[in-house]
């Protein structure tokens, strides 16, 4: 009796909701506020529809069997898919919520900084992307100050361009007549078998793009396009997120080829987990990647060259920092110091080693991410413990492809001078021919080669 009385308030409950979806679906409201009222979908569902929702998803196999027994439960489902899969139609765009999305490229300004296409609400943001041809969609996040008419308030949505890229906790809006893909922006004749490369990933807060690491990539490559000027076989591609327009890189950095970067996991901004994933796509057979902080000084065929033996080349530095003992120069509770495989400079080319060994660091550092995190270059130290787990053939490079404190000398801090190796220690003659110990012997002879180190570095680069 209790179940008979049950289905027949369920069949009154599903009638009415029937009349009150199909008011709600004559006097829809599309509009930007509805958009935002429940999560994972295009437009909220009015408090009738989600009645109906909750009418045809009981939580108990009683009350399903019921429904199935007294109404055309495919139908019920079908209205209810449709109400989800609506968007609101705004100016010119069809605006698709995304849950877990970011857009990353930030629009330009007039000169008043990003606030210039903020607003507090939802909104309002879509009818102004809507009215900004140049707008590709609105992204929340946690929101800048600036100012209002009564004061200052925290703006969290804003007007943006570019590709959407997976995030946590992110929320965007894309106008779906302006959704655009990354394509390989290449110049004509541009090589794919050998060719230097360099990473761009992130967004500028400068919206001119007026920041630090535009402008050393820019530099870095006009470095490289004076030393290789008129040779085709020495192409140039910079590897982007997006972050920065494609278009702006390659009519104002000028490399050959701009090539888009795809990332299918959650990364949240890690830039170390992108680098990872990015240093594989490269668009040439064999690669000489630099950092954007480098500067090429003279002619580096030599790196291709070693490619004919090994599929991979880089120095090693010292010393990676441990970040809660920072005041120590190296990690003095990481693996053998935390001296690691440097790849600022890299010379690698496409094989099924290499891009196994890729994966394998990328897998490593995922798996103790926390690990990584909590030292200054994650990245580098899971490329080397990558090396003992695959089969890739690697050599070290020299200090001079790669000239930095840390490649150079940086070495000296953590491990001092455990083995000395020279001729004729036996003799107790200094350099002054008097007698001496071996640890004053080798203090002399120490000094003196690293003077002539420093002269010989300053004739170099005279």
């Amino acid at each position: 009796m209790a179940e008979a009385q049950l289905v027949a308030r369920l069949q009154a409950e599903v009638a009415r909701l029937r009349g009150e979806l199909a008011a709600c679906r004559a006097h829809s409201p599309r509009t930007p506020e509805a958009l935002l009222q429940v999560p994972n979908t295009s437009w909220p569902l009015p408090h009738a529809a989600a009645r109906l929702h909750a009418a045809i998803h009981p939580p108990h196999r009683r009350l399903d069997e019921a429904a199935d027994s007294m109404a055309p439960r495919r139908w019920i489902r079908r209205q209810a898919r449709l109400h989800h899969s609506d968007t609101p139609l705004v100016g010119n765009c069809t605006f698709e919520k995304l849950v877990g999305t970011n857009l990353l490229e930030l629009l330009p300004s007039d000169g008043s900084g990003r606030c210039a296409h903020r607003h507090a609400d939802a909104a309002t943001a879509l009818r102004a992307c809507a009215a900004l041809p140049a707008c590709g969609g609105v992204s929340r996040d946690n929101g800048l100050s600036c100012a209002t008419r009564h004061g200052r308030a925290s703006h969290k949505f804003e007007l943006r361009a570019g590709t959407a890229e997976l995030r946590r906790n992110a929320l965007s809006f894309v106008c779906k007549e302006r959704r655009r893909e990354l394509r390989q922006l290449r110049r004509p004749g541009a090589s794919a078998a050998q060719g230097v490369a360099f990473i761009m990933i992130g967004t500028c807060d400068d919206t001119s793009y007026n920041c630090n690491f535009v402008q050393e990539v820019k530099q870095a490559v006009s470095a490289v396009r004076s030393i290789y000027r008129g040779r085709a076989d020495r192409s140039i591609a910079v590897l982007a997120d997006g972050g920065i327009s494609m278009q702006w890189i390659y009519d104002n950095i000028q490399p050959d080829i701009v090539q888009p970067l795809v990332f299918n996991d959650i990364l949240d901004y890690d830039p170390r987990a992108k680098k990872l994933l990015a240093y594989p796509q490269t668009p040439f057979e064999q690669t000489v990647f630099m950092d954007g902080d480098t500067y090429a000084l003279r002619n580096f065929d030599m790196l291709f060259n070693i490619l004919s033996r090994f599929e991979l080349a880089a120095a090693f530095e010292c010393c990676r920092l441990y970040w809660p003992t920072k005041h120590v120069p190296y990690d003095e509770h990481g693996f053998f110091q935390g001296w690691e495989m440097q790849t600022g400079v890299m010379a690698y080319r496409k094989s099924p080693n290499v891009v196994r060994f890729w994966r394998v660091a990328y897998e490593e550092y995922q798996r103790e991410q926390k690990y990584w995190e909590q030292r200054s270059s994650g990245e580098q130290g899971a490329t080397t413990y990558a090396l003992g787990l695959t089969d890739v053939r690697f050599i070290p490079l020299p200090p001079a492809f790669n000239a930095r404190p840390y490649t150079l000398f940086q070495w000296l801090q953590p491990f001092g001078l455990s083995v000395y190796h020279g001729k004729e220690l036996w003799k107790l003659r200094d350099l002054q021919d008097k007698v001496a110990t071996p640890q004053e012997i080798i203090r002399q002879r120490m000094v003196r080669d690293w003077d002539i180190a420093g002269q010989q570095i300053a004739r170099i680069l005279q």
